[in-house]
């Protein structure tokens, strides 16, 4: 039957079940998702609500905790139970009664609080039967020794068990733990706040909002299973008979045994299925449960499942309407959902539709609704997530951008669109060759196929011509792979290295530089000529130091040109066609040119840009050229030559490289000047030899004869020249004669030899009497053509070979001048160097008459030396010379030698008269006075000896030139040490005593004033009364009164005007006593040393006046050492003799004992030292110091006819040294 057969009806019914069949299929489907998601749902916020019942708990165990913290620290309890355990069993009342009335008033939530002894006993507590139990078992008890702590525990009268929240107490006197303290919390608090929560009932309590599952009408339960698995709280909802009731639930089970949690569905202990959630309380071995019954939680569901059975029977029912329905309840709904699905293709996520009721359709809105809004959410997350993304992208310093296999790019951030310059979304498509140079693409594109075909990340290193330079990135490129694993994408990050990479070369050119200068500087040391001095620079500076080429050119001022002379590296050719000239014309203003003519470095670091390059700017772009620097070399203040370095790179030389070139020129200029200087020595020292030879021949030589004939042969030798012959006046001087000669061996000279042996010469005859008379030389170059040679010789002297003679005069070079001898010389061919050659024999001969001279005036001169010498050694003053140059002694008699502690006269012409100064203004004085005057006379000083010692003594001097002209200053000096010893100690014992009789007489007179006032001090006391003012006042009087009149006492001491009582004493007995109240003297930072003579020292003293010697100057070096040090006490004898006393001014022979008192404390400085024993001298604060203490030790050594000393340096110390003579025969007993 075809369809179009069929009745309406049939195809209303048809088309009813077409559309019934799906939509209750449709509808059973949903019920079950629907059904599992609000299961899940409510596990999850079971799960949820489980968390917050476990925060609540753990706070309630934190506060119970603290609770008990706070109370552990209270001082009353920690003293109570301080006394408690000193047995004072009375306390326990007391201290329970304080408890239960200042403490359990305080937080209601506490059954009771207890206080255990370390035995775990309860010494206080609010609960009288606790009293003396023993919990040293209990887990509470042990916890809590060492830190707060909560635990579970039963109380025998209760089958509740108890929170116990126990903290140790440590006593307030020693810090120790001496007990614990224990709050007892019952279970009901707990179960109360979770019942609270459980209803809604709460507000905020433990920082927990209103519980929301309490709000939607459900029987949702909550208790607390034990480690006994037993209900130990009171569920709200559930009957009182479930409380203290042993159940085995799978949630419990599971969080006992394994500390693990569960959420999910299950029968609970009164037989109901819910769904609950478990979580654990690990610290109690507790369990909670949060349970819901599960058909308050399938409610809504069967509501809807029997809706859905009233709406089929409905629709079975009425079936006509429901096919005039279904236009309207499926059509309608049914385009509005695919508008909106359109809606949300096009990327509107904001759209809904209207649900109109429960039945498919409506529910199918509502999941299109929810679905649309979660797309609508998540795309709104995706956004702003991408949009982040693309804000770190876009502003991230690195280049960061993804490309297709195809090369094609996808993504690129600013940074990378600004490196190939091109705007960000002008690239997307690009390829690397659509944006780069060729060869920069080709490499990107093969470290991209690299990363590609490799399929695993690669990192590069890429340059990139980017702001008009190379910038040099660190590329990491990484691919991107699809679900088959094949590469789809490649993403890359360039990070821009350029200024560590400019570095890095900074760093290598330096080296290299160094490098250069320290090769070159090895060459200066080997080499010794200028031009391979030159190439082998130039060789360095390539080789070693990175330049394309190096060339030096020297400076001719003649033809104003640089002419190069040394070159190294590419395109040496380069100097010789520079044609660079010295003028300011264009082909001098360059680099090199500049340099040569102003003395200063030039650089161009773009040849191609810099105009004064111009007329060399081809060739050096054909070679390669980019920058150059140019570098003088100088010659003393004059240049010499120019170092010139060329670079392949622009900018190449920067300051710093600059500096070290130039440095290195100026190591070429010092090593060409010292080659130079090296040989103008090797000659000058080579005339130098031969003038000493010579000079030593004539001084050595026994006759004159024999002296010329060496330096005839040694000129010869010399010169080539064939011989000669010395001509020497007559004893007269009226005439010239034959003297000696030298010839060479050729026998052609036996006949010249002979002729010269007898004529004479007059003055101004031939060439030998000429220059006799003109007293300078001269030369005949042709001598057979000249007639005024010499006669006699000039016919034998041709035959022999001769052409040409020379004619040079010794002479004495005094103010006479007389000529001492004439030397001639034959020459068998002249040469253009003759004329030279004549000029240095002439300085020879003038050397040569400077010796005769000398040797003639030596043996005066030595006779004249030998006398003053021996005058000079028989004084006993000190006669000197010094050089005014150098101030270096260069004369000095044996006296001053001795004077001055020197081993020789050659030790102390090794230093200078400025040394010897002790005091520096003085020398400054004198030298001022000398340069004024030019004398000085019977001058005081004070000098210092090599040996360190210092003596007086008294200066007079003249300042005058010797015959060269040079300054000199020539002296006597006068040692007066001892004299100036013996006056100054005069002075001093004069000035002691005559302030010892005027404090003597101070003291005598107010001796007697204080004999009135202790006086009347006395008759106050006793006519006043106990309570008076009067009496107070006369007492201060009194004590004040005894303070001045020890004082007098000690003026009187040291004035000598006390009476002194001499006995024998052993004065290490003495020092021994005095150091046992050392200790209270001085501080505990001291420490003290006593080092005493291993025999009797028996001295004749007053016992107590050394005592108070010693009492002084251990306060004054207590005084010195405010940081602590060390105060050493020795004694020992000391034999003063001769030079002992000389040494120190002071002293009579014998043998004395002593006592060292020294101290490692500040030090005492020169101008204090000056004052150190005066009366009332003190460098202590007003009021800490009489300044009378080392005045007084003064004068009681004094009246014991010994004598004290010191020596102090500042920072290091001082030691005062006591002598004291030592007792011929002991009188009496000794006293220790």
């Amino acid at each position: 039957m075809r369809l179009r057969d069929i009745s309406l009806v049939n195809k209303a019914g048809i088309a009813v079940l077409a559309v019934l069949l799906p939509i209750a299929i449709t509808f059973l489907s949903s019920y079950e998702r629907n059904k599992r998601t609000e299961q899940e749902r409510v596990l999850a916020e079971l799960a949820a609500d489980a968390s917050v019942f476990e925060g609540m708990i753990y706070q309630f165990f934190n506060k119970l905790s603290a609770r008990a913290e706070d109370f552990s620290t209270d001082g009353i309890i920690r003293d109570g139970l301080d006394e408690i355990a000193g047995n004072r069993r009375a306390e326990t009342a007391r201290l329970s009664e304080y408890l239960s009335k200042h403490k359990l008033s305080i937080d209601k939530s506490i059954n009771s609080m207890s206080l255990l002894t370390l035995d775990g006993r309860v010494a206080a507590s609010t609960d009288k039967n606790m009293l003396g139990k023993d919990f040293s078992t209990s887990q509470f008890f042990t916890n809590s020794l060492k830190e707060p702590s909560i635990s579970e525990t039963r109380s025998e009268d209760t089958r509740l068990p108890l929170i116990a929240a126990g903290a140790p107490i440590k006593s307030r006197a020693t810090g120790k733990l001496t007990g614990v303290l224990v709050n007892l919390t019952n279970i009901t608090k707990l179960n109360s706040m979770i019942n609270r929560i459980t209803v809604g009932k709460h507000k905020k309590e433990y920082g927990v909002k209103p519980w929301v599952s309490a709000q939607k009408n459900l029987n949702w339960n909550v208790y607390v299973i034990d480690r006994n698995m037993r209900v130990i709280s009171k569920p709200a909802l559930v009957t009182d008979e479930a409380f203290n009731r042993t159940v085995d639930l799978l949630p419990a089970r599971q969080c006992l045994d394994s500390n693990t949690e569960y959420a999910g569905f299950y029968r609970n202990f009164i037989g109901e299925n819910v769904a609950g959630a478990s979580l654990c309380v690990p610290q109690m071995k507790w369990a909670v449960l949060v349970e819901a019954r599960e058909e308050d939680i399938l409610a809504p569901l069967n509501a809807i499942w029997r809706d859905a059975i009233t709406t089929a029977v409905a629709v079975i029912g009425i079936l006509v309407l429901l096919v005039l329905a279904f236009i309207r309840q499926v059509a309608k709904p049914l385009k509005r959902l695919a508008k909106a699905t359109d809606s949300i293709a096009s990327g509107d996520y904001n759209v809904s539709v209207i649900d109109e009721g429960n039945d498919e359709i409506g529910r199918l809105a509502k999941s299109f609704n929810r679905m649309s809004a979660e797309v609508s959410k998540r795309t709104t997350l995706l956004e702003e997530s991408t949009e982040r993304l693309n804000t770190v992208i876009e502003n991230s310093t690195a280049a960061i951008y993804l490309k297709d296999t195809e090369g094609r790019y996808i993504l690129a951030n600013r940074k990378h669109s600004n490196i190939c310059n091109i705007k960000p979304d002008e690239i997307i498509g690009k390829t690397d060759g659509d944006v780069c140079p060729r060869e920069l693409a080709e490499k990107l594109a093969e470290n991209d196929r690299l990363v590609i075909s490799g399929r695993k990340p690669r990192t590069f290193e890429e340059a990139v011509d980017e702001d008009g330079g190379t910038h040099y990135y660190v590329s990491v490129k990484v691919p991107i792979l699809g679900p088959a694993g094949v590469p789809v994408a490649l993403c890359g990050i360039s990070t821009d290295i350029t200024e560590r990479k400019r570095n890095e070369e900074k760093i290598a050119r330096q080296s290299r530089l160094y490098l250069v200068l320290s090769r070159i500087n090895e060459a200066i040391v080997r080499i010794r000529d200028v031009e391979a001095l030159y190439e082998e620079a130039c060789a360095i500076a390539v080789k070693d130091g990175g330049f394309l080429m190096a060339w030096v050119g020297t400076v001719d001022k003649a033809n104003m040109i640089i002419k190069p002379v040394a070159s190294y590296g590419s395109g040496t050719d380069y100097a010789s066609i520079a044609n660079i000239t010295l003028k300011d014309m264009p082909e001098g203003r360059g680099p090199t040119g500049t340099a040569a003519r102003e003395g200063v470095y030039s650089v161009s670091n773009d040849i191609m840009s810099d105009p004064r390059m111009a007329p060399w700017k081809d060739s050096a772009a054909k070679q390669g050229y980019r920058s150059s620097a140019a570098f003088p070399i100088f010659a003393g203040k004059s240049i010499i030559a120019v170092l010139n370095l060329y670079s392949n790179e622009k900018a190449f030389f920067n300051d710093e490289e600059i500096k070290l070139l130039d440095a290195l020129a100026s190591d070429l200029a010092f090593a060409v000047n010292s080659i130079e200087l090296e040989k103008e020595a090797i000659r000058a020292n080579e005339e130098l030899l031969l003038i000493q030879s010579m000079t030593i021949a004539v001084r050595e030589a026994e006759d004159y004869g024999a002296a010329f004939e060496f330096t005839i042969r040694k000129i010869c030798d010399i010169t080539g020249w064939v011989g000669g012959e010395a001509w020497l006046p007559s004893v007269s001087g009226a005439v010239f004669e034959y003297g000696s000669a030298w010839y060479s061996a050729d026998p052609k000279f036996k006949a010249p030899l002979e002729l010269s042996s007898t004529p004479k010469i007059g003055r101004g005859e031939g060439l030998i009497g000429r220059v006799w008379q003109s007293r300078k030389p001269e030369i005949i170059k042709e001598l057979s053509a000249n007639g005024g040679g010499i006669p006699f010789l000039t016919k034998d002297a041709t035959a022999a070979g001769v052409t040409s003679v020379a004619g040079i005069p010794i002479t004495s070079g005094n103010k006479n001048n007389e000529v001492l001898a004439v030397l001639i010389f034959f020459m068998r061919a002249g040469t253009s160097n003759d004329t030279g050659r004549i000029n240095f024999i002439s300085i020879i001969a003038a050397q040569l008459g400077n010796a005769l001279s000398r040797k003639r005036a030596e043996d005066e001169r030595i006779e004249l030396q030998r006398r003053h010498e021996e005058l000079l050694n028989s004084l006993t003053i000190g006669v000197f010379r010094t050089s005014a140059t150098n101030g270096r002694f260069v004369e000095a008699n044996p006296a001053i030698v001795n004077m001055l502690e020197a081993g020789s006269k050659e030790e102390l012409f090794t230093h200078k008269a400025i040394e010897f100064y002790s005091d520096k203004k003085r020398r400054d004085e004198l030298l001022e006075k000398l340069l004024k005057d030019g004398y000085a006379k019977n001058e005081p000083l004070s000098v210092t000896t090599l040996k360190g010692k210092i003596i007086s003594c008294e200066m007079s001097a003249v300042l005058r030139k010797n015959k060269n002209g040079v300054l000199c200053l020539d002296g006597i000096l006068e040692d007066v040490t001892e004299h100036a010893k013996l006056h100054e100690q005069l002075a001093h014992s004069q000035r002691m005593e005559a302030i010892g009789q005027l404090a003597g007489g101070i003291a005598h007179d107010f001796n007697n004033i204080l004999t009135a006032v202790i006086g009347y001090s006395n008759l106050l006391l006793i006519s006043a009364s106990a309570n008076d003012k009067t009496k107070k006042h006369a007492e201060q009087i009194l004590i004040l009164a005894e303070k001045a009149a020890n004082l007098t006492k000690e003026l009187l001491t040291f004035s000598r005007k006390q009476e002194v009582t001499l006995q024998p004493v052993n004065l290490n007995e003495a020092v021994r006593t005095f150091s046992k109240i050392l200790p209270r003297l001085i501080s505990e930072q001291i420490n003290a040393k006593i080092e005493l003579y291993n025999e009797p020292l028996t001295v004749m003293a007053d016992v107590v006046q050394i005592e108070q010697v010693l009492l002084n100057l251990a306060t004054n070096a207590r005084d010195a050492m405010p940081q602590g040090g060390t105060l050493s006490i020795t004694t020992g004898i000391t034999v003063i003799d001769d030079e002992f006393m000389a040494k120190r001014g002071w002293g009579e022979k014998g043998v004395l004992a002593s006592i060292n008192f020294s101290d490692s404390g500040t030090g005492i400085d020169k101008e204090t030292q000056k004052h150190l024993f005066e009366p009332f001298f003190t460098t202590k604060d007003v009021g800490k110091g009489t300044g009378l203490g080392l005045s007084l030790c003064y004068g009681i050594i004094k009246e014991h006819h010994g004598f004290i000393d010191f020596v102090s340096s500042v920072g290091k110390g001082t030691t005062f040294t006591i002598y004291l003579p030592l007792a011929e025969k002991t009188h009496g007993t000794i006293i220790a």
